[in-house]
């Protein structure tokens, strides 16, 4: 093989390996970039539970969380007669205390299925989550179900449609 045959075959050796580095850093600054967002998701996660964790600690704030919860869920379709009956007996603070929880529960259960979504967590361990999350929603006296219906809009499009497929695989047993 004479130097320009080689020197032909070097150069294209050389794009090839060029275009397969380039290839390498853009999936590389892909997943970065994917990392950075789970992670603000995780953060805006925790600063939300840092603020509710105040509110939980302050008893003005937790009787006037209390009476606001109890409009929100005597005025809300989302909500049946048996839980706004409940509600209206409760004291404010427990009435409180149980609707910031339905909501941390909610986002949670976001944060996690955002994190499966984007690779961060298993099959496997989504399925054990999936699993809880049904066995969370099929209790009448925890709250989630009805505030996640209270208010679908402010849920994730992806996450609403997993609840609704949840909801709906315990709407049929």
């Amino acid at each position: 093989m004479d130097s320009a045959k080689l020197n032909d075959w070097l150069q294209v050796f050389g794009i090839f390996a060029l275009v397969a580095s380039l290839i390498f850093v853009g999936l590389q600054m892909k997943q970065d970039h994917e990392i950075a967002i789970a992670n603000q998701y995780q953060i805006r996660f925790d600063s939300m539970s840092d603020y509710q964790s105040s509110v939980i600690q302050s008893e003005p704030a937790m009787r006037v969380s209390g009476k606001r919860a109890l409009q929100r869920v005597l005025k809300s379709s989302a909500f049946p007669d048996s839980v706004k009956e409940w509600a209206s007996d409760q004291p404010d603070d427990e009435l409180a205390f149980w609707l910031i929880e339905a909501y941390r529960v909610n986002k949670s259960f976001d944060n996690v299925y955002y994190q499966y979504e984007a690779g961060f967590i298993s099959e496997e361990a989504w399925v054990a989550f999936r699993a809880e999350l049904k066995r969370t929603l099929s209790r009448e006296d925890f709250g989630m179900r009805h505030y996640f219906l209270m208010n679908p809009g402010v849920w994730r499009q992806s996450y609403r449609e997993m609840m609704y497929e949840v909801i709906a695989e315990i709407d049929s047993e």
